[in-house]
């Protein structure tokens, strides 16, 4: 009974430890609740676009989804998001029922 115990718990850390995470970002100019770099990416504390994006694979990793609040997201964007965990993807999306509109369409030393 107690190696089945420890087997049960090894087994339950091991799928938690792939369970998939959610974060959340919304554009730096948002009314109530501005993203930033220095958030967590929480609903609370949520980062801003290129925060998100450079996040490495100890944080954000194959399974989980990047939601993207209403909102203007202005600047030109690179990802270094990579994954981790064969196939599976890091999916990165508006949030349901709300429009993130990313505008590049600005000057910027990147090319």
């Amino acid at each position: 009974m107690k190696n089945f115990f420890v087997a049960f718990i090894v087994l339950l850390f091991n799928w938690t430890s792939y369970a998939q995470q959610e974060f959340h970002v919304f554009p730096l100019d948002h009314e109530s609740t501005p993203g930033s770099s220095t958030g967590n990416g929480s609903l609370q504390n949520p980062w801003n676009l290129q925060t998100a994006l450079n996040q490495d694979a100890q944080v954000v990793n194959g399974g989980d989804i990047i939601w993207l609040h209403d909102g203007v997201y202005n600047g030109r964007f690179t990802s270094t998001l990579q994954s981790t965990i064969n196939n599976k993807f890091i999916t990165v999306a508006s949030f349901l029922n709300e429009w993130a509109i990313l505008n590049g369409n600005i000057k910027s030393n990147r090319k």
